[in-house]
């Protein structure tokens, strides 16, 4: 096993666990069943997340792709590829801003004296994915899922923060914190 992760949802008894072999499993602890066995990754999968309201997931790994998935009908929506091997996501909550501190200057890290600037996110109607990898940054993917006549999305690259270690979201406080 490589990870092992209960839906948000107490009213939800799922269990989601991965494994060397590449695959994502859902699990019904009520029934004692597999609901959903996940084959679209081609290495081991790091992390797994999942939209505020529950029915959405994403899941990243080491072969540089981001899956998503529909967890009413437990299938797979859509695999985006990012060419770099992640380790880390999360999704936050939509209905919130979220500020985040740059390096001023034009980007990147490092470089002591340089005053940070802060941006604000909107989120409105869409989601914000962030992930982290072997590139050493935070990427923060913004995404909108609408059905209506097969899968629609949206998506694209919002801010890419440098030099990452460990990712936190304080939900009640609305703030991202990098260390």
């Amino acid at each position: 096993m490589s990870l092992v992760l209960f839906h948000p949802d107490p009213h939800r008894l799922q269990l989601f666990s991965s494994s060397e072999d590449s695959t994502l499993k859902a699990f019904d602890l009520v029934d004692n069943k597999c609901l959903a066995d996940y084959r679209e990754h081609m290495s081991v999968v790091t992390g797994l997340t999942f939209t505020e309201d529950g029915y959405t997931a994403a899941s990243v790994g080491r072969d540089k792709v981001i899956n998503f998935y529909d967890l009413r009908d437990m299938t797979h929506l859509k695999t985006m590829a990012v060419m770099e091997e992640l380790e880390v996501a999360l999704i936050l909550p939509r209905d919130q801003s979220v500020s985040l501190l740059r390096e001023g200057g034009g980007g990147g890290g490092g470089g002591e004296g340089k005053k940070r600037k802060a941006s604000v996110v909107g989120l409105g109607s869409s989601h914000v994915l962030v992930v982290g990898g072997d590139k050493g940054m935070l990427r923060f993917y913004k995404f909108s899922l609408k059905v209506s006549k097969g899968v629609w999305w949206e998506y694209g690259m919002l801010y890419r923060m440098m030099s990452f270690g460990v990712v936190c979201y304080m939900r009640f406080s609305s703030a991202l914190a990098v260390d």
